[in-house]
């Protein structure tokens, strides 16, 4: 019998920050019990209750319920999976890497990209635990696996990924090549959203490595496409790092202003991860100007955000500031922050993960250097088939070119004693011979072949535009064959390899990365076109067979998940009625003002 998983769970990850915790008091009791009787007896009641649960809690879009054959595996690898979503929502980190490292196995088993997505996860997870060996481990998986699937946009949050492990472990000069390389891969994948967040990484990058002035740079190319995509609370996030370039060259006024601009953003939409990280910044402002009392308020405020959320790493950036603002208020306290500095300082970073990271640079720049190896190899290869080729049509046109020659020559020979024989007949056969050259030369004009050749040209260019109309609109018809190219190329009465030559040459994408965009342009169309329509329906009528590969698939993409674009474009429609509404009010108020000055006017002598 064909199985079929019926599992839709998406979880609302956000790197930047944790989740609201309004209400989940209940939910996290409820969950940690609902999975402690999982592990004990796998039943499916417990698992769809389990899916309720985090429904409840606002977590997933819609709860599933899988079906009584759906593969034990399966309902594992999804449990585990986003168990491990949900416990990193919470800052619960230690329960999110048991359950991610309980279902990486099974996603080998299921898949690359899901065993990618886990091993990316697992790498963020131990970041936020300060364990750097056990992310770069993870990070390297994620990379190796998103590179054997060619996919840009894939192989760009890899790189990411490892950018900010090695930003972590200051190791800003490794980190900026990774993030440079990162950025090119996600501008051929046309990811804005991903875009953002590198320019936003390199900004940090160049901040360690005190070119201040690029930092700057990247911050405010991060600031703009945020703004451009509308998504506010990210600009507000950028705007604090604008800052802290601005505070590295001594623009204070200047970081005071942007950071002024940030805070309230961030209150407002409840980001205090990015909240704690501005509030370390207006500290160190107060601190570069003299107010140590004012810095040490920030300080203990951002403090209190990162314990809280067991972020060691900037829990360890507050205790400096703390122990730098109080060192002429407070020595004792500023010597307790500046004790709990150097704990964190050595359990974040130590001999151990600097040679665990100096191993892995210097495989990449190995892979690198074979990688450049194997091209340079490659070309000059070609080249030299290229040279051999064309001795060889050299010598079989010369060999050719002498035969003809040999034969021409013969029957030239041939003709002139014939004329010999035959003198009474010469004129007339000059007259014929001149005729038959006539006609050639008149059959071979230049502008009859060039002319012919451009219209050849025009029908390959037509031949293809419709070729790729016929697989949209079939595509739109069934979209299900987006999946399975052997289907496509029947349904199209081509070969396979027929499909994926013509649509490279017409697309200059991989017929993977070309249907998987056709497929992700209907489920924007969808999502944004009627709320009513679930998640899961609009998976299926896109062509992905699993609902929980169309959300991870559609958050790799665009950084959100499906129901959060949903929720931007429901948000976006209104603001745009509500200002055409305003629009027309205004209007309405000019044309009535126009009118009464009108009338004054005329009553004036």
């Amino acid at each position: 019998m064909q199985r079929k998983a019926y599992i839709l769970i998406i979880v609302l990850l956000t790197l930047a920050g944790p989740l609201p915790l309004c209400g989940f008091a209940n939910t996290q009791t409820q969950v940690d019990s609902l999975l402690a009787e999982y592990n004990t007896h796998e039943s499916w009641q417990t698992t769809v209750e389990f899916f309720m649960a985090l429904e409840q809690a606002g977590l997933i879009d819609e709860s599933p319920v899988p079906s009584a054959d759906t593969h034990k595996d399966t309902i594992r690898l999804n449990v585990y999976y986003w168990a491990a979503e949900y416990y990193y929502s919470q800052q619960r980190y230690e329960h999110a890497a048991e359950y991610a490292l309980r279902a990486l196995p099974l996603c080998h088993a299921n898949s690359n990209s899901a065993a990618a997505d886990c091993a990316n996860l697992l790498s963020i997870i131990y970041v936020r635990l300060g364990k750097l060996d056990n992310a770069i481990q993870y990070a390297k998986m994620c990379y190796e696996l998103d590179k054997k699937s060619g996919d840009p946009d894939r192989i760009s949050s890899s790189l990411n990924t490892l950018t900010s492990i090695y930003f972590s472990a200051h190791r800003p000069k490794e980190a900026e090549k990774y993030v440079l390389e990162g950025i090119e891969y996600c501008k051929k994948a046309g990811n804005k959203r991903r875009l953002a967040v590198l320019y936003s990484t390199a900004s940090e990058v160049y901040h360690s490595l005190e070119d201040n002035r690029k930092a700057l740079d990247y911050a405010k190319k991060a600031y703009q496409l945020e703004l451009e995509l509308g998504r506010h609370e990210k600009a507000a996030m950028r705007q604090t790092q604008m800052a802290l370039a601005l505070l590295s060259i001594g623009q204070y006024h200047d970081a005071q202003k942007e950071l002024s601009e940030a805070i309230p953003v961030l209150e407002q939409s409840g980001n205090t991860h990015s909240l704690g990280i501005a509030y370390n910044y207006m500290g160190l402002s107060a601190y570069a100007e003299g107010h140590d009392s004012v810095a040490a308020e920030y300080y203990r405020k951002a403090l209190g955000i990162f314990i809280d959320q067991h972020d060691l790493i900037n829990e360890s950036y507050s205790r400096k500031g703390l122990c730098d603002a109080l060192r002429h208020i407070d020595p004792v306290e500023a010597l307790l922050h500046y004790d709990r500095y150097q704990q964190l300082r050595d359990s974040i970073y130590d001999s151990g993960t600097n040679s665990t990271l100096s191993q892995y640079t210097v495989a990449y720049n190995t892979a690198q250097l074979e990688q450049r190896n194997k091209e340079q190899y490659l070309r000059f290869r070609n080249v030299i088939i290229a040279i051999l080729i064309l001795i060889v049509i050299v010598m079989v046109g010369a060999y050719f070119g002498m035969h003809f020659y040999n034969l021409h020559s013969q029957k030239k020979v041939d003709r002139l004693l014939n004329e010999i024989e035959t003198l009474n007949g010469k004129i007339n056969s000059e007259t014929a011979l001149s005729q038959r050259l006539d006609f050639d030369v008149s059959s071979l004009n230049p502008a009859h072949i060039t002319a012919k050749g451009a219209e050849d040209s025009r029908m390959s260019a037509d031949d293809s535009s419709h070729f790729i109309k016929q697989v949209t609109t079939l595509l739109e018809k069934d979209m299900s064959l987006a999946a399975n190219v052997e289907a496509l190329s029947d349904a199209l009465s081509v070969t396979s390899q027929t499909l994926r030559r013509r649509l490279q040459a017409a697309t200059g994408q991989s017929p993977k990365l070309f249907l998987q965009e056709v497929q992700l342009l209907k489920a924007r169309r969808l999502l944004s076109s009627d709320e009513r329509i679930p998640i899961g329906d609009i998976a299926q009528q896109c062509g992905f067979t699993e609902s929980s590969s169309f959300a991870r698939t559609f958050r790799r993409r665009y950084g959100i998940t499906p129901s959060q674009y949903r929720q931007q474009a429901i948000m976006h429609k209104l603001q745009k009625e509500r200002q055409e509404k305003a629009e027309a009010e205004k209007a309405k108020r000019n044309n009535a003002t126009n009118i009464t000055d009108g009338k004054i006017e005329h009553k004036q002598p």
